[in-house]
């Protein structure tokens, strides 16, 4: 929902991928999907790339030419 909404407010939604991939080279030893209670970081930039064709048909749909 959250790159909906990015893309909606006219931001570019392309860059939520490029975040997730400095915030998983920060977080070096962060723990396993698996004991964790939110996804990989390799998990939600896979998921954006696969939302993203939505996203942009709705930035565009919203934003115009923006």
């Amino acid at each position: 929902m959250g790159l909906i909404y990015v893309a909606r407010a006219c931001f570019d939604p392309q860059e939520a991928p490029k975040l997730w991939v400095r915030m998983g080279e920060a977080g070096k030893g962060a723990p396993s999907e698996f004991m964790s209670t939110h996804p990989s970081h390799e998990t939600r930039i896979r998921q954006f790339q696969e939302w993203m064709p939505e996203a942009l048909k709705v930035r565009a749909e919203s934003c115009g030419g923006r």
